[in-house]
């Protein structure tokens, strides 16, 4: 088969395992019709990764006969190369040398004259080590000798050894950076994991928080469940809500035993969990007793919500572009915000800022301002470092630092938007073609992020460090993960969560622990080191078996090679 009829059949495979993956998300039960699409999942996969094949080597036997070729075109190129020299070379004999070596040697001159005005008087290069003496031969034969002190060349060069001191320790702390990122990746790399799979839920799991020991998970089967990461054990199963529970957060004791105060509930040493769902509510709950302490209806589903301590209110957001601010204590609605004009999906809470993101590729960041929402940034146009636009994608995940906002979407790249800058880069974090980023988490200084191979059907956890500049450090995986729908990490049990097809628990494990053979080894991917590409896009309507290629939206991860010089890319929200 022909290298163009490969790469078009494996767009269209990989486009109707997009589909797939799609319908797999939907919060509904699927037709009878988008069943069978699903049950042909497997299938389309083999054949995808069959056409891999076959183009893997097409490609290689390409390379190589062109390899064969390049072998008599390089002998054919060393006889030029040699005719080329052999003429230079002749040229260069014929080069006048008393012209530039005149203007040299005069500019020396004219550095001992000002010497010896001074009262400084040349020596000869024998009695001064420090000086330097320069012959130089005329064309009539007559040698003229020249010596200059070493005062004279560092005044003809004082910027070059400035410049050169300064690009100097510039390089010395950028190896200094790399070399603490290449500390902290080897200490990682040698570090060896448990991965534990926790059952209990019937179907995906949306959500997963933690807080000391105590794991909370969310799912689409509407329940909530409290876990022990000490023991591994589920001790609370949280049945109120009656359709799919999309988030959970739960509160450190400190923050619980305020709430509970404020709340006049007796029990206030105990972990407070709040639970948002599509059925149009949130829930306040007990981890230790599993009791409903509050239930709150928002009138919207929630899509996600996040607590804000230092004002006791809890923000929600929704499918319909609502993004609101609930008193906790009196459950009363403070401010119902048209943020978005489509589904929020992600919702990312730094100090007093509140960052959300769309499937429609939009951001916006509001301050919470005397218990009310101020628009700081909007999105529009987003382009990258290089002044490109980017192609607006569907949003999966957001994380946050105090100048950075994470966002990961349907394709291989991570971004990272300096929103106060106005600027966006891109950082690998996939190995193929095509992945989905869903799930980012930022804890001290690394940043957790998801990876789903579209093509095998595979999902990893890659971890960067922070600062200074995003830096990849290794690649987690046990090649037996699905779709990672949520990550955190869990301090006082020192390991990471991850929510999805499959909840699992990785465990890092101590120096002291005894290592056996199952136990899980990092990877270090090169590709994501390297710098990162645009992702193949496409299109996202529904596929039948006769579907032709003119259905596919081609394009980049970003980079829309239209220019609109005219169009800012940034809007800034009017201050309310």
């Amino acid at each position: 088969m022909e290298r163009d009829t490969l790469e078009l059949q494996i767009r269209k495979q990989r486009k109707k395992l997009r589909q797939i993956e799609h319908l797999e998300r939907l919060d509904r039960l699927l037709t009878d019709e988008e069943i069978v699409k699903v049950e042909r999942k497997d299938r389309i996969r083999e054949e995808l990764l069959d056409l891999l094949a076959d183009l893997n080597e097409n490609v290689n036997n390409s390379a190589f006969v062109q390899e064969d070729d390049n072998v008599t075109d390089s002998s054919l190129a060393t006889d030029q190369s040699t005719s080329v020299s052999e003429v230079l070379l002749e040229e260069s004999h014929n080069i006048p040398k008393w012209g530039k070596t005149q203007l040299k040697s005069t500019s020396v001159s004219e550095g001992l004259l000002e010497e010896s005005k001074m009262g400084e008087n040349p020596v000869e290069a024998k009695d001064n080590p420090t000086s330097v003496t320069e012959v130089i031969k005329a064309e009539d034969g007559q040698e003229l000798k020249i010596s200059y002190s070493k005062a004279v060349m560092d005044a003809l060069q004082p910027q070059e050894s400035k410049k050169s001191k300064k690009e100097t320790s510039k390089s010395t702390e950028k190896s200094a950076k790399v070399r603490k990122g290449s500390s902290l990746q080897q200490t990682m790399k040698e570090s060896r994991y448990q991965v534990l799979f926790l059952e209990g839920h019937n179907d995906v799991i949306t959500a997963v928080e933690a807080a000391d020991s105590i794991l909370v998970t969310a799912s689409r089967d509407t329940t909530v469940k409290i876990w022990d990461l000490r023991t591994l054990t589920e001790i609370q199963n949280l049945g109120g809500h009656t359709d799919s529970v999309t988030d959970v957060v739960i509160l450190d004791k400190e923050q619980s035993a305020t709430v509970a105060s404020k709340l006049q509930w007796t029990d206030a040493f105990n972990h407070l969990v709040f639970s948002g769902s599509m059925d149009c509510s949130f829930k306040l709950w007990s981890a230790k007793t599993g009791q409903q302490i509050k239930s709150v209806y928002t009138y919207n589903p929630v899509t996600k919500l996040a607590y804000h301590p230092g004002q006791d209110i809890v923000i929600t957001v929704s499918d319909g572009g609502k993004l609101e601010l609930w008193d906790v204590v009196t459950s009363l609605n403070i401010q119902s915000l048209r943020a978005h004009d489509d589904a929020v999906t992600a919702l990312c809470l730094m100090g007093n800022t509140v960052a959300t993101s769309t499937s429609s590729g939009e951001i916006k960041v509001h301050e919470i301002r005397d218990r009310s929402l101020i628009c700081l940034f909007a999105s529009e146009n987003l382009q990258n470092t290089s002044g490109r636009l980017l192609t607006p994608r569907y949003i999966r995940s957001l994380a946050a630092t105090k100048d950075y906002i994470f966002y990961g979407d349907d394709g291989i790249n991570i971004k990272v938007l300096n929103w106060k800058k106005g600027l966006v880069r891109k950082i690998c974090n996939h190995a193929g073609d095509f992945g989905i980023t869903d799930a980012l988490c930022c804890h001290d200084k690394l940043l957790f992020a998801s990876a789903f191979d579209l093509d095998t059907g595979i999902g990893s956890l890659n971890v960067f460090q922070v600062d200074p500049d995003l830096q990849y450090l290794i690649t987690l995986t046990d090649e037996d993960t699905g779709h990672i729908m949520d990550v955190t990490y869990c301090q006082g049990a020192d390991c990471i969560i991850t929510g999805g097809m499959e909840l699992k628990v990785w465990r890092k494990l101590t120096s002291g622990q005894s290592v056996s053979e199952g136990d899980l080894v990092p990877n270090v991917i090169p590709k994501l080191i390297q710098q990162a590409v645009d992702s193949d896009m496409e299109s996202d309507v529904d596929f039948s078996e006769s579907e032709s290629e003119a259905d596919f939206n081609g394009g980049e991860d970003g980079d829309s090679n239209s220019s609109q010089q005219n169009v800012g890319w940034l809007s800034w929200c009017s201050v309310l």
